[in-house]
C-alpha cells in the first residue's frame, strides 16, 4: 500500500509523540533491505523524519531508518527496560567495587584490626561498599530489582567463625539465589571459583560461610536475618547508619 505524503507527514507527528528521542525499541522485522538488521535487535530512537522514518541506533553499532509499512519494530516493555537499566547498574557497582574500592583496601590494616577483635576498618570498607551500592542503585532495597545483584555484606566462615566486608552475586528473577562471593580478607581478596590457586585456597579456608547483606531483600527466601550474630548486626548498622529487619545470610 502506498501513503501519500499528507498521511506520511501526519503519521510522522504521531510518530515524534510515541517514540521521542530516546525511545528504547526492537525490532521485530524488516521488509526488502538486502543488508537487513536481525530480527531481534534492540535500539533507540535517534529523530523520525517528515515521511515518519524512524531512524535509529542499533545496539550492535549500525544506523537505520526504519520505513512505515515495511520494517516493524515495538517499543520495550517496562519490565524490559527494569532489566536493560540492572544490567547497566550490575556493570557499574561491579566496576567501582573491582578498580576504584577494592583495590585500595589496606590489608595490613585489616589484618592487624581482626587480630585484635577490632571492627573498625572492617565497617569502614562495608560502609563504602554499601554507600556506593545506593548511589549507583538509588536505593538501599534489591526487591524489585531483576536480573543479577551484587550486594555488600559480611561474609563469616562457619569453620572459624571469622568473617569479613565483601560482595555477594544473587539472582533476583529466583527468590535471592546464590552464585558466589568475592570476600576481603586479610591475606588479600578471594572470591568463589578463582583459578589462582592462592586465591582458591583462601576460599577453602573460609568455606563453608554464611552472609548477611547491608541492603534490604525481604524476597530471600533462603534465610531469617534474626540468626545474625550480634557482632556482625552492629556492624552491619554501623555501615548503614540504621537497623535493618530483613532476611539475609546464607549458608553454604
Amino acid at each position: 500500500m502506498e501513503y501519500t505524503f499528507r498521511q506520511l507527514s501526519e503519521l510522522a507527528k504521531s510518530y515524534r509523540e510515541r517514540y521521542p528521542a530516546g525511545t528504547r525499541i526492537k525490532l521485530i522485522s524488516m521488509g526488502n533491505d538486502p543488508n537487513p538488521i536481525p530480527d531481534g535487535t534492540k535500539g533507540t530512537v535517534e529523530y523520525i523524519d517528515d515521511i515518519a522514518t524512524v531512524f535509529c541506533r542499533f545496539d550492535n553499532g549500525r544506523r537505520l531508518g526504519l520505513a512505515y509499512g515495511e520494517d516493524h519494530f515495538r517499543p520495550l516493555t517496562q519490565h524490559e527496560l527494569l532489566e536493560e537499566k540492572c544490567a547497566r547498574n550490575y556493570d557499574k557497582y561491579a566496576e567501582a567495587v573491582y578498580r576504584d574500592i577494592f583495590p585500595r583496601v589496606n590489608l595490613d590494616r585489616l589484618a592487624n584490626e581482626c587480630a585484635n577483635a577490632d571492627d573498625t576498618y572492617t565497617t569502614e570498607i562495608l560502609r563504602e561498599l554499601h554507600d556506593k551500592f545506593v548511589e549507583i542503585y538509588d536505593t538501599d532495597t534489591v526487591d524489585g530489582l531483576v536480573g543479577f545483584v551484587q550486594v555488600p555484606a559480611i561474609i563469616e566462615s562457619l569453620q572459624t567463625g571469622d568473617y569479613y566486608p565483601g560482595v555477594v552475586t544473587l539472582d533476583m528473577g529466583s527468590s535471592g539465589e546464590h552464585w558466589g562471593s568475592c570476600v576481603v580478607t586479610p591475606e588479600g581478596i578471594s572470591q568463589d571459583g578463582a583459578s589462582d590457586e592462592d586465591e582458591a585456597e583462601r576460599m577453602e579456608r573460609i568455606t563453608p560461610y554464611r552472609y548477611w547483606y547491608t541492603v534490604t531483600c525481604e524476597s530471600d527466601i533462603h534465610v531469617d536475618m534474626a540468626d545474625c550474630p550480634d557482632d556482625i548486626r552492629d556492624i552491619i548498622s554501623s555501615a548503614t547508619g540504621q537497623s535493618f529487619e530483613q532476611n539475609g545470610g546464607m549458608c553454604l
